[in-house]
């Protein structure tokens, strides 16, 4: 088991008994504690000057309008010898994935199952939502810097669609190429692998793509067969936008063959939307969609999703796609109470 230090004491000496990690991000971690309302973010290095900077950046934070972005506000920094900040956080809300760091990217996975968390369509309005978060910041100038499934939560109620982002610190405006380059493995940008270029929306936008391509298809964009089969440094390579993304039409070298088919979990215009931010637009972030699209063709899948009936047949688990018996109809449903992981029958009939 992890270690981490049992108690943090912040700067009006409040102390605050830490007691389980929910998520670790680029900077840091955030663990809960002894107070269902409070949480607390250690940063990853502890320099007077990383303690001077943190200080600015969370004043210049509480002066921002955020009453209408679902992001956990901070409260007060920690004195030494931790770096780091108390921030609200609302109960009712869940981590959006578990992570098995030994299994790597692919294996991210929501930590409730995908009947048990409520169905395809919930997928589809949660990750609209967290898109329109990400939305409000964009147009006010500011950038989110690091989305990963580590700094968005979901609510617990199945019958809820709300999301709550972590680690505020986050937030700034664009920067310059060098400086808050920080991203969750897997979720950086390749210009910013690559150093090329500082956060920016455009960033945030390919951060979410991918954690939206993750929750919907299980797999991750850019990791394909070749890639995961090969050397250590091809994984760096792919996430430098060395190699094609795995769905790319015009070139299958990194194509996978462990894949649910795209018209099962994608609409035709997420599949075109996923095409221009993982085709073109990876080494070309002028050419990627921001983060309105995602908004509105998300929603939109998300309207359009059916329920199923009781007796279709189960053909989509979070874990493995169950072959189509011969006699079966070509329909996909995964949830015999309602509360339905629809794979969009309809599209699977007219595509």
């Amino acid at each position: 088991m992890e270690e981490f230090p049992p108690v943090a004491i912040d700067e009006r000496g409040g102390s605050h008994r830490l007691t389980e990690k929910i998520g670790e991000g680029g900077q840091g971690a955030v663990y809960l504690t002894n107070n269902e309302r409070i949480a607390v973010k250690l940063a990853s290095h502890s320099t007077s000057e990383a303690r001077e900077q943190l200080e600015s950046q969370l004043q210049a934070i509480q002066l921002l309008p955020l009453d209408r972005i679902p992001i956990a506000h901070p409260l007060e920094t920690l004195r030494a010898p931790h770096l780091g900040y108390v921030m609200e956080f609302l109960t009712g809300y869940d981590a959006s994935v578990d992570v098995d760091e030994s299994a790597g990217l692919t294996m991210r996975r929501q930590r409730s199952g995908t009947l048990e968390g409520g169905g395809m369509a919930r997928r589809l309005r949660l990750l609209a939502r967290a898109a329109e978060a990400l939305l409000e910041l964009h147009s006010q100038a500011l950038v989110y810097a690091d989305p990963s499934p580590n700094n968005i939560f979901v609510s617990e109620d199945v019958s809820a669609h709300e999301v709550w982002f972590i680690d505020a610190d986050n937030l700034r405006y664009q920067s310059e190429a060098g400086r808050y380059g920080f991203y969750t493995f897997g979720y950086g940008a390749p210009e910013l692998v690559n150093k090329k270029s500082g956060v920016t929306t455009l960033t945030d936008a390919h951060a979410f793509a991918v954690l939206a391509f993750e929750t919907l298809t299980m797999q991750h964009p850019l990791l394909g067969d070749a890639v995961q089969d090969g050397e250590a440094e091809l994984e760096d390579q792919a996430l430098a936008g060395k190699w094609p993304w795995i769905d790319d039409p015009a070139d299958d070298r990194n194509h996978s063959a462990r894949r649910i088919p795209r018209e099962w979990v994608l609409t035709r215009d997420l599949r075109a939307l996923c095409q221009e931010t993982f085709g073109e637009g990876l080494n070309h972030p002028r050419k990627r969609p921001g983060m309105a699209r995602w908004v509105e063709l998300l929603h939109k899948a998300a309207d359009i999703a059916l329920p199923c009936p009781p007796l279709w047949i189960d053909v989509l688990s979070p874990d493995v796609l169950m072959p189509l018996a011969p006699s079966s109809p070509r329909r996909i449903c995964t949830d015999h109470n309602a509360a339905m992981d629809s794979a969009f029958q309809v599209w699977r009939w007219i595509q």
